[in-house]
């Protein structure tokens, strides 16, 4: 070999172009403040539901982000079926936002766990479905928090226990 780091760096330059132009060409997510309004069956088959609702004028949007491989996300499951519970009165709604590919795997590990709150499933892959691209959610479990005329106020947050008590136990 004559110049023996050319290949090397050609290769280099190449892919460093490559994730450069993905980048640039990305559109970059929205957050804090950004109006999510989904309106959705439940997969679960429990009702018609959206994120912007007149009548609960009073009420907090939980946005769970999760995934039936994920092992804490199902370790999460419980914890938010007890905040359901717990903040039922208080026009919390709680919307899973599975990330899987397949409907028929959510539907068999919320039954399993006994899963409490609607789940809302959309198209593409998984960590490229619409909403979380949107916000720019790129782990599970993750979460985000709306406003009752659907405005993100907290996003990308671990712990939705204490964000709820900060929010709803003022």
């Amino acid at each position: 070999m004559k110049y023996p780091g050319t290949a090397i760096g050609f290769l280099l330059t190449i892919l460093a172009s490559t994730l450069l132009a993905g980048y640039a060409a990305a559109v970059p997510p929205e957050g804090v403040g950004t109006v999510v309004d989904l309106e959705f069956s439940d997969l679960l088959g429990s009702g018609e539901y959206r994120t912007i609702d007149p009548a609960r004028s009073e009420g907090l949007t939980l946005l769970v982000f999760w995934s039936s491989t994920c092992a804490p996300c199902l370790r999460e499951i419980p914890v938010i079926n007890r905040l359901r519970s717990e903040y039922a009165a208080s026009s919390l709604l709680i919307v899973g936002l599975p990330q899987d590919e397949r409907p028929e795997r959510v539907i068999a590990i919320c039954t399993r766990f006994g899963v409490n709150w609607p789940q809302h499933v959309e198209s593409g892959g998984a960590m490229e479905k619409p909403s979380a691209r949107r916000l720019g959610i790129v782990r599970t479990p993750s979460y985000a928090l709306l406003d009752a005329a659907g405005r993100v106020t907290d996003l990308g947050f671990s712990d939705p226990e204490r964000v709820l008590r900060d929010d709803l136990d003022r």
